[in-house]
Protein backbone atom coordinates (compact mmCIF):
# COMPACT_ATOMS: atom_id res chain seq x y z
CA UNK A 1 0.00 0.00 0.00
CA UNK A 2 1.34 3.41 -0.96
CA UNK A 3 2.07 5.92 1.78
CA UNK A 4 0.39 9.29 1.42
CA UNK A 5 0.48 12.40 3.57
CA UNK A 6 -2.11 14.45 5.39
CA UNK A 7 -1.90 17.94 6.86
CA UNK A 8 -4.34 18.82 9.63
CA UNK A 9 -4.47 22.59 10.01
CA UNK A 10 -5.93 23.81 13.31
CA UNK A 11 -6.85 27.46 14.01
CA UNK A 12 -6.54 28.58 17.63
CA UNK A 13 -8.11 31.77 19.04
CA UNK A 14 -6.58 33.55 22.04
CA UNK A 15 -8.23 35.86 24.60
CA UNK A 16 -7.09 38.94 22.64
CA UNK A 17 -8.94 37.80 19.50
CA UNK A 18 -5.81 36.69 17.64
CA UNK A 19 -5.93 33.49 15.60
CA UNK A 20 -2.92 31.33 14.83
CA UNK A 21 -2.74 28.17 12.76
CA UNK A 22 -1.02 24.96 13.82
CA UNK A 23 -0.21 22.46 11.06
CA UNK A 24 0.20 18.81 12.01
CA UNK A 25 1.53 16.32 9.47
CA UNK A 26 0.59 12.63 9.34
CA UNK A 27 1.25 9.66 7.09
CA UNK A 28 -1.50 7.29 6.03
CA UNK A 29 -1.78 4.41 3.58
CA UNK A 30 -4.18 3.99 0.69
CA UNK A 31 -6.36 1.58 2.72
CA UNK A 32 -7.21 4.34 5.24
CA UNK A 33 -10.78 5.61 4.93
CA UNK A 34 -11.89 9.22 5.21
CA UNK A 35 -13.95 8.23 8.24
CA UNK A 36 -10.81 6.93 9.97
CA UNK A 37 -8.96 10.17 9.17
CA UNK A 38 -11.82 12.32 10.54
CA UNK A 39 -11.94 10.28 13.76
CA UNK A 40 -8.16 10.48 14.16
CA UNK A 41 -8.24 14.26 13.68
CA UNK A 42 -11.07 14.62 16.23
CA UNK A 43 -9.03 12.74 18.84
CA UNK A 44 -6.03 14.94 18.01
CA UNK A 45 -8.18 18.06 18.63
CA UNK A 46 -9.25 16.75 22.04
CA UNK A 47 -5.69 16.04 23.08
CA UNK A 48 -4.53 19.44 21.82
CA UNK A 49 -7.37 21.18 23.67
CA UNK A 50 -6.07 19.62 26.90
CA UNK A 51 -2.70 21.40 26.54
CA UNK A 52 -3.74 24.87 25.31
CA UNK A 53 -5.55 27.82 26.89
CA UNK A 54 -6.80 29.09 23.55
CA UNK A 55 -9.97 27.95 21.79
CA UNK A 56 -9.86 25.71 18.74
CA UNK A 57 -12.09 27.51 16.22
CA UNK A 58 -11.46 25.70 12.94
CA UNK A 59 -9.76 22.72 11.42
CA UNK A 60 -9.15 21.55 7.90
CA UNK A 61 -7.31 18.68 6.32
CA UNK A 62 -5.30 18.47 3.16
CA UNK A 63 -4.80 15.02 1.71
CA UNK A 64 -1.92 14.18 -0.60
CA UNK A 65 -3.39 11.89 -3.22
CA UNK A 66 -1.53 9.83 -5.81
CA UNK A 67 -1.64 11.20 -9.36
CA UNK A 68 -3.42 9.11 -11.99
CA UNK A 69 -1.12 6.90 -14.05
CA UNK A 70 -2.52 8.31 -17.32
CA UNK A 71 -4.60 11.19 -18.64
CA UNK A 72 -2.38 14.07 -17.51
CA UNK A 73 0.90 15.49 -18.87
CA UNK A 74 4.16 13.85 -17.81
CA UNK A 75 6.13 17.08 -18.47
CA UNK A 76 5.25 20.78 -18.81
CA UNK A 77 4.72 22.26 -22.27
CA UNK A 78 7.85 24.08 -23.45
CA UNK A 79 7.65 27.77 -22.58
CA UNK A 80 4.89 27.36 -20.01
CA UNK A 81 5.10 29.77 -17.09
CA UNK A 82 3.21 29.54 -13.77
CA UNK A 83 3.34 33.32 -13.50
CA UNK A 84 1.12 33.69 -16.60
CA UNK A 85 -2.32 32.83 -15.32
CA UNK A 86 -5.87 32.57 -16.52
CA UNK A 87 -8.21 34.45 -14.19
CA UNK A 88 -11.76 33.09 -14.43
CA UNK A 89 -14.52 35.07 -12.72
CA UNK A 90 -17.62 33.27 -11.48
CA UNK A 91 -20.90 34.58 -10.08
CA UNK A 92 -22.18 33.04 -6.86
CA UNK A 93 -25.66 32.36 -5.53
CA UNK A 94 -24.96 34.57 -2.49
CA UNK A 95 -27.90 36.78 -1.43
CA UNK A 96 -25.78 39.82 -2.26
CA UNK A 97 -24.37 39.63 -5.80
CA UNK A 98 -20.76 38.53 -5.48
CA UNK A 99 -18.10 37.17 -7.77
CA UNK A 100 -15.24 34.78 -7.17
CA UNK A 101 -11.94 34.69 -9.04
CA UNK A 102 -10.10 31.47 -9.83
CA UNK A 103 -6.51 32.17 -10.90
CA UNK A 104 -5.04 29.19 -12.76
CA UNK A 105 -1.22 29.07 -13.13
CA UNK A 106 0.44 28.21 -16.48
CA UNK A 107 -2.85 28.61 -18.35
CA UNK A 108 -2.60 27.21 -21.90
CA UNK A 109 -1.56 29.96 -24.31
CA UNK A 110 -3.77 28.38 -26.98
CA UNK A 111 -6.85 29.20 -24.88
CA UNK A 112 -6.28 32.96 -25.12
CA UNK A 113 -7.43 35.36 -27.78
CA UNK A 114 -5.16 38.28 -27.02
CA UNK A 115 -5.57 38.87 -23.29
CA UNK A 116 -9.01 37.24 -23.05
CA UNK A 117 -9.71 33.57 -22.33
CA UNK A 118 -11.81 31.93 -25.02
CA UNK A 119 -14.68 30.79 -22.77
CA UNK A 120 -16.17 28.94 -25.74
CA UNK A 121 -13.14 26.65 -26.18
CA UNK A 122 -14.25 23.06 -25.51
CA UNK A 123 -11.61 22.48 -22.82
CA UNK A 124 -12.44 25.74 -21.03
CA UNK A 125 -16.19 25.00 -21.15
CA UNK A 126 -15.55 21.51 -19.77
CA UNK A 127 -13.59 23.04 -16.87
CA UNK A 128 -16.04 25.83 -16.04
CA UNK A 129 -19.02 23.44 -16.36
CA UNK A 130 -17.35 21.20 -13.78
CA UNK A 131 -16.83 24.12 -11.40
CA UNK A 132 -20.39 25.45 -11.66
CA UNK A 133 -22.06 22.02 -11.68
CA UNK A 134 -24.68 21.57 -9.00
CA UNK A 135 -25.92 18.48 -7.25
CA UNK A 136 -24.05 15.24 -6.80
CA UNK A 137 -21.57 14.47 -4.05
CA UNK A 138 -19.27 17.44 -4.69
CA UNK A 139 -20.35 21.00 -5.48
CA UNK A 140 -17.91 23.86 -6.08
CA UNK A 141 -18.29 26.64 -3.56
CA UNK A 142 -16.60 29.68 -2.09
CA UNK A 143 -16.26 29.41 1.66
CA UNK A 144 -15.70 33.17 2.05
CA UNK A 145 -19.22 33.89 0.80
CA UNK A 146 -20.81 30.56 1.84
CA UNK A 147 -22.18 30.40 -1.68
CA UNK A 148 -22.11 28.11 -4.70
CA UNK A 149 -20.50 29.14 -7.96
CA UNK A 150 -23.24 29.34 -10.58
CA UNK A 151 -21.77 30.75 -13.80
CA UNK A 152 -18.54 31.99 -15.33
CA UNK A 153 -18.73 35.61 -16.44
CA UNK A 154 -15.30 36.35 -17.88
CA UNK A 155 -11.74 35.16 -18.24
CA UNK A 156 -8.56 37.20 -18.70
CA UNK A 157 -4.81 36.67 -18.90
CA UNK A 158 -2.96 37.89 -15.83
CA UNK A 159 0.60 37.85 -14.56
CA UNK A 160 1.30 36.95 -10.93
CA UNK A 161 4.74 37.55 -9.55
CA UNK A 162 6.19 34.41 -8.01
CA UNK A 163 6.61 34.78 -4.21
CA UNK A 164 10.21 34.70 -3.01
Amino acid sequence: MATQYLTQSISILDADGNVRSLPIYFEYDSATTLSTIITYCAVTLGQLDDIIDGQIVKQSITLELPLPSSGIKTAPVAGSNVQETGLLTYLTDAPIKRSFGQDIPAFAQSMFTGKVINLGATEVETWTDRIVASGGALVATNSDFLAHLVSVTKGVKTFRKQPK
